[in-house]
């Protein structure tokens, strides 16, 4: 029935990998998965990562991947605030990580805070609040 399947969703923490170190038969998985022509991508709730944090970490554990390979906390704001608040400044607080992903995506950040001016960006709840 797997070699059927054609794309396969998997969450990071817990799921593929402790920390740093890859569960027992991970890699084969993922490769095994590449050789059939399918695709594997990686979602994860953990705003403190880039996509390029996460791609190196997946590196360093011994799979090869790629920006196509992870839809992330951080990726999925960006998709929203740029929905929602295009051309805005978003007074985020956040991991340097966060910040630099979603500037990476086109939205314009600060981390001073004006009066109040601006909204408020808080990647848990994924809400502004102005």
């Amino acid at each position: 029935m797997l070699s059927e399947k054609k794309l396969f969703l998997f969450d990071i923490d817990g799921t593929v990998a402790l920390g740093d170190v890859l569960l027992p038969g991970a890699a084969e998985f993922f490769q095994e998965i590449k050789e059939r022509g399918g695709q594997f991508v990686f979602i994860t709730n953990n705003s403190t990562k880039s996509i390029a944090d996460y791609i190196k970490k997946f590196r360093q554990m011994g799979v090869s991947t790629d920006p196509q390979n992870f839809v992330t906390a951080s990726t999925a704001s960006a998709s929203w605030l740029r929905q929602h608040a295009a051309g805005k400044t978003i007074y985020t607080l956040g991991t340097r990580s966060l910040i630099r992903e979603l500037e990476g995506h086109g939205i314009r950040v600060t981390t001073l805070p004006m009066n109040n001016q601006l909204p408020v960006f808080h990647p848990v709840s994924h809400s502004l609040l102005s």
